[in-house]
């Protein structure tokens, strides 16, 4: 069954869900339903999720970092310098760490940035996809105004 309203087309098909839902299809003729509310939300997340990474990064940054951290990082730059894990770096734990530690000193060496700075680049970055990826799952199930995607994410 094909019915349209507006430019939105409405199909119903038992073998698309089989459930019996009904499965929206958008034109190109509807700007201002749905269609319309999703492009002018669009903005909205990834504006959220940016100002809150570079909040983090204006807060930490030149800021000492932890102690467990700041040996990883020592440990890593020394590592891809040439030192051989386990007897030149001394660590009784497995070297994933080593390697997760990896992409903070490529990001300090590409900007030029010390490796504290660079592991708060790598964090921020971080936060920016994990809260991206977030604000669509809350978009997308629950429907929620921007407003409340807004308090949600931060």
């Amino acid at each position: 069954m094909r019915r349209t309203n507006q430019g939105t087309e409405v199909t119903q098909s038992p073998d698309l869900d089989r459930r019996g839902g009904t499965h929206m299809r958008m034109t190109g003729e509807d700007r201002g339903g749905l269609a319309g509310i999703a492009v002018r939300q669009a903005w909205f997340i990834p504006v959220i999720a940016a100002a809150v990474a570079v909040i983090l990064l204006v807060l930490f940054w030149d800021r000492p970092i932890t102690d467990d951290v700041a040996w990883y990082l020592m440990g890593t730059r020394d590592w891809l310098n040439g030192a051989v894990l386990y007897e030149m770096v001394v660590e009784v734990n497995p070297p994933l760490n080593f390697y997760f530690t990896v992409p903070a000193i490529l990001i300090a060496e590409t900007f030029g940035v010390s490796d504290t700075n660079g592991q708060y680049m790598l964090t921020a970055l971080m936060l920016f996809g994990s809260l991206l990826w977030c604000g669509t799952i809350i978009r997308d199930a629950f429907g929620l105004s921007p407003a409340r995607q807004a308090v949600l994410l931060t």
